[in-house]
C-alpha cells in the first residue's frame, strides 16, 4: 500500500489479497488487544475480511478503508465481550452451575496475559531488558550500576524506558495485569 488514497479495486483477487496482507495481522492485534484472545481476535478479523469482500463496492480507496476496519473490529470485539457477558450471567444463573464449565477461567485468562507480558518483555531492547530483569531480581539501582559498570541515573534511565515501553506494548492488558496481580 502506497499511500492511502491510493485507488483500490477489492472486485479483484489481486488487490483483496494485498490489503488482506497487509491489515490482517495489525487488526488481530488490534484486536487481541480488547478481547485478549487470539483465537477469537483472529475469527473477528477473519469474518470482517469476508464480509468487505462482499461490500466491495464500498471501498475505493485504502483511505476510506482503514478507518472502516479499525472500527468494524473494534466494534466486532465489543459485540463478542458484551455477548459473552451476557452467556457468562445466563450460565451463572443456572441451578447446577457446577455441572458447566465455563469457556474461559481465571487461570487461563491469567496465563494468557503472562505470555503476553513475556512476549512484550522480549522486545525490550537489549539493556533495558537486561536492568530490568536485575530489578525484578531485587537488586539495587546502584547494585545494577555497579555490576553493569555505569551510572546510577543510566540504571535509572532505561528501567523507566521499559516501564514505559511496556506500558504502551501492553496497551489495554496493562489494567488486567494490574488486576492480576494484585
Amino acid at each position: 500500500m502506497d499511500a492511502l488514497s491510493k485507488h483500490i479495486n477489492l472486485n479483484s483477487e489481486e488487490a483483496f489479497r494485498e490489503v488482506f496482507n497487509s491489515f490482517y495481522k495489525p487488526l488481530v492485534n488490534y484486536a487481541l488487544t480488547i478481547v485478549n484472545n487470539t483465537n477469537e481476535a483472529e475469527d473477528i478479523v477473519q469474518e470482517l475480511f469476508v464480509d468487505v469482500w462482499n461490500k466491495t463496492d464500498e471501498f475505493n480507496t485504502i483511505k476510506k478503508l482503514k478507518p472502516y476496519l479499525y472500527r468494524s473490529v473494534r466494534n466486532r470485539c465489543l459485540n463478542f465481550l458484551r455477548d459473552a457477558s451476557v452467556k457468562e450471567k445466563n450460565i451463572s444463573k443456572l441451578p447446577d452451575e457446577d455441572a458447566f464449565e465455563l469457556p474461559i477461567s481465571h487461570d487461563i485468562i491469567k496465563e494468557e496475559v503472562y505470555q503476553q507480558l513475556q512476549t512484550v518483555f522480549n522486545t525490550l531492547p537489549t539493556q533495558c531488558k537486561k536492568i530490568y530483569e536485575l530489578s525484578l531480581s531485587g537488586m539495587k539501582a546502584s547494585e545494577i550500576a555497579e555490576e553493569l559498570s555505569i551510572t546510577v541515573d543510566t540504571v535509572k534511565a532505561h528501567k523507566k524506558r521499559a516501564k514505559k515501553l511496556m506500558r504502551e506494548r501492553l496497551g489495554n492488558l496493562t489494567y488486567l495485569l494490574f488486576i492480576l496481580i494484585g
